[in-house]
C-alpha cells in the first residue's frame, strides 16, 4: 500500500487554473449523485462547467423535488440509478462511464469543482485521489456540529484497521481510475461507500493520494443524520471482517483468551494453595471454554489473513498484467 499526502499543495499563489494538470478535462466524467438536492444541484453544475468539465453525469436516486428538472435544464445526462443508496449511484456510474477517469462530487455545494484540477495532477500515478477537508490550511472546515469529531473518529478507526494514514475517508470529492473501480464489487448500500472505496483499493495494494480542498456551507436542507453515522460505523466493521479478518477476529480472540487464562490461574491457585479439588468446577470449565474459543479465533484470524494475503497478491499480479498490457498497446 502506498499513500501520499502532498502537504505543499495549495500554497501556490495565483489563479486556481494555473495547476499543471496532466489529464485534460475531456478524459474525466464528473459524476454527481443526487437525492432531493434542488438547493445545490444548479450551483454545482454551473461551477463544474465553469471549471472546464463537459462530461457530466447526474445519477439520481429518486428525487421528489425539482432536482432532476434543474439538472436537465443544464443539458447534462441524467440517469435514474439502479437500486437505492449512494453506493448504487457509484456502481451505476462505473457501468456507464467510458472516460479513463471518474470525478465524484456531492450535489450540495460543499465542494468546489475547481479543485478537480489539482487532484488530476496526481491521478495518473494513483488509483484514487481524495480531496481532504482536513488538510486544507486556509481555514477551519465548516463541519456541522459533531460531524467533525465523528469524521476524525471514523478516520482513526479506518487507519488502524488498514494501516494507512488518511485524513478524511468520508470526503465527498474524489477522482478515481475507472478501470480500478470496475474491478471492485461494492458491498455498501449507503454513505459507507466512501470508506469502502478506500478500503478496497488499499487492501489490493493500490495507491491513494490526498490533496487539500475547500469545504463550504451546505446549500439546501441537511440530510446526514446521526443514525447514518451508526450505519457508517457498521460498514467499517463489516469491511474489516471481510477485507482484514486478522484485525477483526484477533482482538475478539484476545478478549476471550485473557479472561479465560485469568479464571484458570485463579482455579489453579485455589487448588494448589488451599488443597481444594476444584478442577471440575464450573469456574474451571468456563475458563477452559473461554481459552479454547479464544485460541480458535486467534488461529482462525491468522489463517484468514494468510488466505487474504494470497488473494491480494493474485489481484495485484492481475492488475499489473493488465497495466503492462495496456502500456504495450500504446
Amino acid at each position: 500500500m502506498t499513500l501520499v499526502q502532498p502537504s505543499d499543495i495549495g500554497q501556490t499563489t495565483g489563479p486556481k487554473y494555473d495547476w499543471p494538470a496532466q489529464i485534460p478535462p475531456e478524459n474525466v466524467t464528473v459524476v454527481i449523485p443526487t437525492l432531493n438536492e434542488e438547493g445545490g444541484i444548479g450551483t454545482v453544475l454551473e461551477q463544474t462547467r465553469k471549471a472546464g468539465f463537459t462530461n457530466i453525469l447526474v445519477i439520481d436516486g429518486g428525487s421528489r423535488d425539482n432536482t432532476v428538472a434543474i439538472a436537465r435544464s443544464f443539458g447534462v445526462s441524467v440517469v435514474l440509478q439502479p437500486g437505492t443508496g449512494k453506493a448504487a449511484a457509484v456502481d451505476g456510474a462505473v457501468s456507464l462511464v467510458r472516460t479513463p477517469y471518474l470525478g465524484f462530487i456531492d450535489a450540495d455545494g460543499t465542494y468546489d469543482p475547481e479543485d478537480f484540477h489539482k487532484m488530476l495532477m496526481y491521478a495518473p500515478s494513483a488509483d484514487m485521489v481524495i480531496g481532504s477537508r482536513v488538510l486544507n490550511k486556509n481555514g477551519k472546515a465548516p463541519f456541522v456540529a459533531g460531524h467533525g469529531m465523528v469524521n476524525r473518529l471514523f478516520t482513526r478507526l479506518f487507519n488502524w484497521i488498514y494501516d494507512s494514514k488518511l485524513t478524511d475517508i468520508l470526503s465527498g470529492i474524489r477522482v478515481c481510475n475507472t478501470e480500478t473501480l470496475r474491478g471492485i464489487r461494492f458491498r455498501s448500500r449507503g454513505f459507507g461507500i466512501e470508506e469502502e472505496l478506500s478500503a478496497q483499493i488499499l487492501v489490493e495494494g493500490g495507491k491513494i493520494v490526498e490533496v487539500p480542498v475547500e469545504f463550504r456551507e451546505r446549500l439546501g436542507k441537511p440530510k446526514l443524520r446521526y443514525r447514518d453515522g451508526y450505519h457508517i460505523l457498521m460498514t467499517l466493521f463489516r469491511l474489516a471482517y471481510e477485507l482484514n479478518p486478522l484485525l477483526f477476529f484477533l482482538p475478539l480472540g484476545i478478549i476471550l483468551l485473557l479472561p479465560g487464562l485469568g479464571i484458570l490461574a485463579f482455579v489453579a491457585y485455589w487448588a494448589i494453595f488451599n488443597n481444594a479439588m476444584v478442577f471440575h468446577s464450573g469456574w474451571a470449565l468456563a475458563g477452559l471454554g473461554l481459552v479454547l474459543v479464544g485460541v480458535q479465533l486467534a488461529g482462525f484470524s491468522v489463517l484468514s489473513f494468510l488466505m487474504k494475503r494470497i488473494e491480494y497478491r493474485q489481484l495485484r499480479a492481475i492488475r499489473k498484467l493488465k497495466t503492462d498490457s495496456s502500456i504495450s498497446k500504446v
